[in-house]
């Protein structure tokens, strides 16, 4: 398993890597295409294994319909992936769909790796998912396996150097345009003010949405929907940590989705990846809440540079999880 996961990142840098080159050369470079497809294929054996798997009842907590869903998805995205290599005239299309939004460029090398690899790991995220067995098993490996500070700084900045070294680092740009491209230029008085406004109306829907799922939701329906977000909450057993956590989410989170892929593929195209990697949350009512405060974030980094939406991201995040700290331990000190 680690040599095939060293293997598929071997491949993602290789792509992001010659996809820049081509770039800042405005050459076409097909070995690009290949190493793409082989992205693809890799995603589709992954949902053939999760068909077989379904089938043959290997995998306790995975069903016939799970694998064959997980199959489904995989030859759907690996298909949209193949179009989108091959086919000029599709890019074209993608590029209306997006439309003015984003800057998503039909002959672009790098928009193209960007897209096929943005798929290709949503599927592949989703596929996992389901061969863990769901929210259920995802929650009880987070309670099984923790969740460590050094884990997520590690998590996020994977994010980080994907964003920079795919916006070109060193390769198409330098560091200063670098910085710029990322909207890491604006922390401005106004920008963070912004950001913390964003805080106050995050905290504000959050809340409300909260109190609309208690009221819309059964507790026993509520409760196993919120299993593994739950069961990420219990990791955090200081305000400090809780403080920590969110600050590297934030600033490694925004950096890649509102930072890199955003003035590409648009606040809505990039909200909906933003919200399908959030795994803990998948088909539940609680996905449309970070589809919102992600469509949130996104006109954040729009209007007020992605230093407001980090502020916001890290302000959201921390009240969470304070607050869960915080009562956990009134809870915990009532208990004794």
């Amino acid at each position: 398993m680690f040599l095939i996961g060293l293997i598929i990142v071997g491949l993602i840098l290789t792509a992001i890597y010659i996809a820049n080159v081509g770039d800042a050369s405005h050459k076409y470079r097909p070995i690009l295409n290949w190493i793409l497809y082989g992205i693809a294929g890799l995603n589709l054996m992954l949902g053939s294994s999760a068909l077989l798997s379904g089938l043959s009842g290997r995998v306790e907590t995975l069903t016939a319909a799970d694998g064959r869903g997980a199959f489904a998805l995989a030859v759907i995205t690996s298909g949209i992936a193949l179009f989108a290599i091959s086919a000029p005239d599709f890019r074209r299309m993608l590029q209306r769909v997006i439309g003015t939004g984003g800057s998503y460029d039909p002959d672009s090398n790098m928009h193209l790796a960007a897209f096929v690899l943005a798929i290709t790991g949503v599927s592949a995220n989703l596929i996992l998912f389901i061969l863990g067995g769901g929210i259920s098993g995802l929650a009880s490996d987070i309670a099984d396996t923790g969740i460590t500070l050094n884990g997520v700084i590690f998590q996020n900045l994977i994010w980080v150097a994907l964003a920079v070294f795919g916006v070109g680092l060193w390769i198409r740009r330098d560091l200063k345009a670098t910085i710029d491209r990322l909207g890491l230029n604006t922390f401005t008085p106004r920008n963070i003010i912004a950001g913390l406004v964003g805080v106050v109306a995050g905290i504000g829907f959050i809340i409300l949405a909260g109190i609309a799922m208690q009221m819309l939701l059964q507790p026993d329906v509520l409760q196993q929907q919120q299993a593994a977000s739950e069961a990420l909450v219990q990791q955090f057993n200081s305000v400090s940590m809780a403080f920590f956590v969110a600050v590297a989410v934030g600033i490694g989170e925004e950096i890649l989705f509102r930072g890199a892929v955003q003035p590409v593929f648009g606040n809505l195209m990039t909200s909906l990846l933003f919200t399908v990697i959030h795994t803990q949350y998948t088909l539940t009512p609680a996905t449309l809440i970070i589809f919102v405060v992600s469509l949130g974030l996104g006109y954040l980094r729009k209007h007020y540079g992605t230093a407001s939406a980090i502020v916001a991201h890290i302000g959201y995040d921390f009240f969470q999880l304070a607050a869960a700290v915080l009562i956990g331990n009134v809870v915990m000190g009532g208990a004794s």
